[in-house]
Formats: C-alpha cells, structure tokens, sequence
C-alpha cells in the first residue's frame, strides 16, 4: 500500500534490457496484454499467464504473491542484508521483516565476536 522505488537487482537487469529490446517497435510499455495495453490488474497476468505456465511446467497453482514470500525467504537464508531486504520490500520498519522471516536465517555454526581475538 506504498509508493517506493524498487531496485532491479543485478542479475534480473539482462533479462529486462532484452525484453525491452523485443518490445521497443511495440510499445512504450515493458509489460503488455495482448490488446497492447499495460497489465492495471495482478489478477489478469496471473490467470492467464502465470497459473497456465504452472500447470505446463507440472507445478501446484500457487498464487503469485506468494513468490515475493519465496523471494525474500531465499534472501534472506543465503546471507543477504536483513535491512536492505526489508526496505527494498516496502516493509515499515525491519521489525516487521524479522518477525515474518526470522525463521529462514540460519546461523548454523557461524563463529561469533571472532574481530574480537587479538591476531598478535
């Protein structure tokens, strides 16, 4: 329920210039229905993309909002910064983030305070 800008991490950008290179001769829009318009609905794009490729590729239905749930979960249990996450995700504050998703940080057997021991 926020207006904020979003960081297009880097390894989506490839991804994105290519599609933007297909669609500069039709249309100023990165994401088109197939009337040439802008998609203005989630639900559109997810019944008739998203649900028929899962169902091509054998896959459950699962809602699409669901996949930024996965996406930050990923995030977070590879290391990246809880903050950076949060913030980049609309969240209000990283309270918000670290009591939906602090299950998926693990800490296994990192060693702690380790700049703490005197290298000499």
């Amino acid at each position: 329920n926020s207006i904020r800008d979003v960081v297009i991490i880097d390894q989506l950008m490839p991804y994105l210039l290519k599609h933007k290179e297909m669609m500069q001769d039709v249309s100023d829009y990165l994401f088109i229905n197939m009337y040439g318009e802008p998609f203005y609905s989630s639900s559109k794009i997810s019944h008739t993309y998203w649900k028929p490729v899962l169902e091509k590729l054998g896959f459950k239905y699962r809602k699409m909002y669901l996949m930024r749930h996965t996406f930050i979960s990923l995030m977070i249990s590879h290391g990246e910064d809880l903050l950076w996450i949060s913030k980049n995700v609309g969240h209000k504050d990283l309270s918000v983030t670290f009591k939906e998703y602090a299950r998926y940080i693990d800490d296994g057997n990192k060693k702690r305070a380790t700049f703490l021991i005197d290298p000499n």
